[in-house]
């Protein structure tokens, strides 16, 4: 029922309800009916104060096309896991030495990450990790998250990656996803900037 060509009180009181009730399911869908939105895990959040430093090795491209390492330190968090994430965090940063080259698309987001009972890390990426890339750029971005992981992570066995929750048959149309990317040390620069030996288990 209308009042003066408005709508009645109660009836307005439910329409905002419903709308409201709408708008919370659409947002947690990730606006598009698709999988919920998963943001980035804030770096503080994935160690503690008195965690001890781990350095590590992040790869990036070198100018002949192939891998090289930079240092980095991260914290060695009670949660393996969280050290996982905290050594992808910093491969996004991008390299900070001469020559090296990013081969993580600007504005890529790591949404999550996940690890099985076989050592198999599960690393879900937003959209943007699915850029244009030649056949060597391809595999660059897909090593250089490999190398990050199992190069310093004995235990990790191998790199699904996913983006925005799904698995690919190809990042960008050139190489297979259907299996776990495995780190190819053979073409990593020999070099100061390596990275030190991979890590045991907790």
């Amino acid at each position: 029922m209308t009042q003066g060509g408005r709508l009645a009180p109660g009836i307005v009181i439910v329409l905002a309800v419903t709308v409201a009730g709408g708008v919370v399911y659409w947002t947690q869908r990730g606006g598009t009916g698709g999988a919920p939105m998963a943001p980035e895990a804030p770096r503080s959040s994935l160690y503690e104060t008195q965690d001890p430093p781990l350095e590590i090795g992040v790869f990036f491209a070198s100018a002949d096309g192939s891998l090289t390492a930079e240092r980095r330190t991260i914290f060695k968090s009670g949660q393996r896991i969280n050290q996982y994430k905290q050594a992808l965090l910093d491969l996004l940063k991008g390299p900070a030495g001469e020559g090296h080259g990013r081969v993580i698309p600007e504005g890529t987001a790591l949404r999550e990450v996940y690890v099985d009972a076989k050592g198999t890390v599960y690393a879900d990426w937003s959209e943007a990790l699915a850029g244009p890339a030649g056949s060597l750029g391809e595999w660059l971005r897909l090593q250089s998250i490999a190398g990050t992981l199992m190069g310093n992570f004995e235990e990790v066995k191998g790199v699904m990656i996913l983006v925005e929750g799904k698995s690919l048959d190809t990042l960008a149309g050139h190489l297979d996803l259907s299996e776990p990317v495995v780190f190819d040390r053979s073409l990593v620069v020999k070099e100061e900037a390596a990275p030190p030996e991979p890590e045991g288990a907790p």
